[in-house]
C-alpha cells in the first residue's frame, strides 16, 4: 500500500509540473502575440504617415513653404536659379570664345634649350651577358658589383643562412647551365663551372 501511495504522489507531482509548464508556455505565447500585434500596429502607423507625406508632395496644388523658390521648373528637373552668390565651376560657365587662338610661326618655334631635349637620345647598348670565358675570371673574394659587370645571372636565389646573406647566381648560355657563383654577404664565396 505504501508503494501504491508513493506512485500516486510521484505521478501527481509530475502531472502538476506538466500543467505548470503548459500554462507558462501558453501565457508566454499570448504575451508574445500581444507584443507582436503592437509592433505591427506601430509599423503600419509609420508607413501610413510616410505614404500621406508622399501623396501631399506629389499633389500639384501643394503649398510651398516660405523661403523655398516657387519656380515650377525646379519640380520638372530643370535647375532652379542660384541665389547663393557662389560662382559656378569653370566647366559650367559658357565659353567666351569657342575658337582656339591662332599662333604665329615664331610662337610655334621651340627655344634652343628645349630643342636639345627634343632630339632623340642615342641608342643604349644592351646589358652585358656572362660567357664561359668571363666566368673563369670570377674569383673568390670579388664583390657583387664586379661580378655583375660581366653580366646579370639567368636566375638568382637569395636567403639568410646562419645570420649571413647568401646569394646563388646561375648562368646559362643557349639554354644550357654553364656555371654557378655563390656570394656570402656580397662577396664571392665559391665559383662552380660546369
Amino acid at each position: 500500500m505504501r508503494r501504491f501511495l508513493l506512485v500516486i504522489a510521484v505521478t501527481g507531482c509530475a502531472f502538476g509540473q506538466a500543467m505548470t509548464e503548459f500554462a507558462a508556455a501558453a501565457a508566454g505565447s499570448t504575451a508574445g502575440a500581444a507584443g507582436g500585434r503592437k509592433l505591427s500596429d506601430g509599423i503600419t502607423a509609420v508607413m501610413g504617415k510616410v505614404g500621406g507625406a508622399l501623396d501631399r508632395a506629389a499633389d500639384p496644388a501643394m503649398k510651398v513653404a516660405p523661403g523655398i523658390a516657387k519656380d515650377k521648373s525646379a519640380l520638372r528637373g530643370a535647375p532652379a536659379p542660384d541665389s547663393s552668390g557662389v560662382p559656378e565651376p569653370l566647366s559650367l560657365r559658357p565659353a567666351a570664345d569657342p575658337k582656339p587662338p591662332v599662333l604665329t610661326q615664331a610662337q610655334l618655334e621651340l627655344p634652343g634649350s628645349v630643342r636639345e631635349f627634343a632630339e632623340p637620345l642615342p641608342q643604349l647598348q644592351p646589358p652585358p651577358q656572362m660567357h664561359r670565358e668571363d666566368l673563369a675570371q670570377v674569383a673568390p673574394g670579388m664583390i657583387r658589383a664586379d661580378v655583375l659587370k660581366y653580366g646579370a645571372p639567368a636566375s638568382k636565389i637569395s636567403m639568410f643562412e646562419d645570420g649571413h646573406m647568401v646569394e646563388t647566381y646561375s648562368y646559362r648560355e643557349n639554354g644550357q647551365k654553364f656555371g654557378t657563383v655563390k656570394l656570402k654577404d656580397g662577396a664571392v664565396a665559391s665559383v662552380v663551372e660546369q
